[in-house]
């Protein structure tokens, strides 16, 4: 198992990827919010409110990474795609 890193990988325009996975389609809210470099509460806090799409699998919530990616590139049309509010 991986440890989690503590610097967050840059995203500098580079397609995201997860420490020690290259395919990667989905992160925590966790992993998220280190990618995004904000705080675990303010993550699932954006997400609550749809501004971070996230899908619910059972009781766990899950960030698909091409979503994330667009977010960041801009191109998403925004809103939820399934977290419950």
């Amino acid at each position: 198992m991986n440890s989690p890193s503590s610097s967050p990988p840059e995203s500098d325009g580079r397609p995201l990827a997860a420490e020690g996975s290259a395919a990667v389609s989905v992160y925590t809210v966790e992993e998220t919010a280190r990618l995004l470099r904000i705080g675990r509460s303010a993550a699932y806090e954006a997400v609550r409110r749809g501004e971070i799409p996230a899908l619910r699998l059972g009781r766990r919530l899950r960030v698909p990474r091409r979503a994330l990616q667009e977010l960041l590139d801009g191109s998403s049309s925004g809103g939820s795609t399934g977290a419950d509010r």
